[in-house]
């Protein structure tokens, strides 16, 4: 559907174009259509529908729609707008002006008691600055971004809830239901759009290693949350692992999960 996105996004600059009152409206519309794209792929989805390149690039765009919000839209519409560009930044590679926007403008604190949609907002921009701060291989920020994400998360079986993308226990209770399960999981969001929860859960638990090990050893609490990360992946491990051969690769994790529970 993504070609139809584009027509769409054509659609609303016609909108925004003609209708002054719904400006900022027709501009966060189109934020949420255009923020998780590439470059690549911006310009080929326009070129599919005008059979020509764009005469804007896609974050100067980002950047104008952004602006039509922060000038014209109400509080609530320039938050969102602000999370929608942070993920765009974080997609993009630009971690740095991702996580000035993130702090500068105060958007945790002012989305403390913002509604579900914008909840959500929030924890798809945070748990993509960290992904982009893991590979910008600032191991420390990127731990910072996951941590209350993930643990929240994994503690209770919501992490997938947290990031709308449905329900962890959809998804395992229907692992078996493979076309019930992907037809449940593309009315909540398209899967373009999703973010790998096996992945997040990685590298945060990777971050966790370049933690000043006299910080984790002081904060009693950070170990346990590690260890809830580790054992939800122990588990999944094995799940899998039932029913095969004693093999290295067990021994290891089996090593690696008492080693943690144990604080080394």
């Amino acid at each position: 559907r993504l070609g139809d996105e584009a027509r769409l996004q054509d659609l609303l600059a016609r909108v925004q174009s003609r209708c002054e009152g719904e400006a900022a409206a027709m501009a966060l519309l189109r934020l949420q259509l255009l923020h998780y794209l590439s470059e690549e792929s911006f310009v080929a989805l326009q070129r599919q529908a005008h059979d020509e390149a764009p005469t804007t690039p896609l974050h100067a765009l980002v950047s104008q729609q952004c602006s039509v919000v922060y000038r014209r839209g109400s509080a609530q519409q320039q938050l969102q707008a602000a999370l929608l560009q942070v993920t765009h930044l974080a997609l993009s590679d630009r971690f740095a002006a991702a996580r000035d926007l993130l702090l500068m403008a105060r958007l945790q604190e002012r989305a403390l008691n913002a509604d579900v949609a914008t909840g959500v907002l929030l924890n798809r921009a945070m748990a993509q600055l960290g992904l982009a701060a893991f590979r910008a291989g600032a191991m420390v920020t990127a731990h910072n971004c996951l941590d209350e994400l993930v643990n929240v998360g994994t503690r209770n079986g919501v992490l997938r809830v947290l990031l709308g993308q449905g329900s962890d226990a959809m998804h395992e209770q229907r692992a078996g239901e493979e076309e019930l399960r992907v037809l449940e999981e593309r009315r909540v969001l398209p899967a373009h759009m999703w973010i790998s929860c096996e992945c997040v859960e990685a590298c945060y638990l990777l971050s966790c290693f370049f933690m000043d090990p006299a910080y984790m050893l002081a904060d009693l609490n950070s170990i346990y949350k590690v260890s809830a990360v580790f054992k939800r992946a122990f588990a999944r491990f094995q799940r899998k692992q039932l029913g095969s051969a004693q093999s290295e690769t067990v021994t290891r994790v089996m090593t690696a999960y008492d080693a943690i529970l144990r604080s080394e």
